[in-house]
């Protein structure tokens, strides 16, 4: 009995660390900050990830407002607000003029000019 409880015991203290493990391993878009918001019978996806953020308008209707963003790199530059009717990204893959090689340390989203942003970290 008292094998069977330290074989019970190893085996639990196996799972443990399994799940231990799979947390630490978690992929990096796991990790980013991510945010619906509806307006307006719009709703928009906004994602801030360390590599890649993104601001995309789900609803194409009649609804108002374009997917907006700007970034902040992490050498100190914040990108211009840009914006599109349907969908706007920002990356660390060059190609935009922002200072490719940096990591984005936060960005910014919203669906219209006029209106307070919403800021995610990654």
């Amino acid at each position: 009995m008292s094998k069977n409880g330290r074989t019970l015991a190893f085996g639990a203290g196996l799972g443990i660390a399994a799940t231990l493990l799979s947390v630490a391993v978690a992929p990096t878009a796991a990790l980013a900050n991510d945010r619906t918001v509806t307006r307006a019978g719009c709703k928009f996806d906004f994602h801030s990830g360390a590599n890649y953020s993104y601001t995309s308008k789900r609803d194409f209707g009649t609804c108002n407002g374009h997917a907006w963003i700007r970034v902040h790199w992490e050498n100190g530059v914040t990108s211009s607000w840009r914006h599109d009717p349907k969908f706007i990204s920002e990356g660390s893959y060059g190609g935009t003029g922002e200072p490719s090689d940096y990591q984005i340390t936060w960005s910014e989203h919203k669906t219209q000019s006029n209106e307070s942003a919403w800021r995610g970290r990654p």
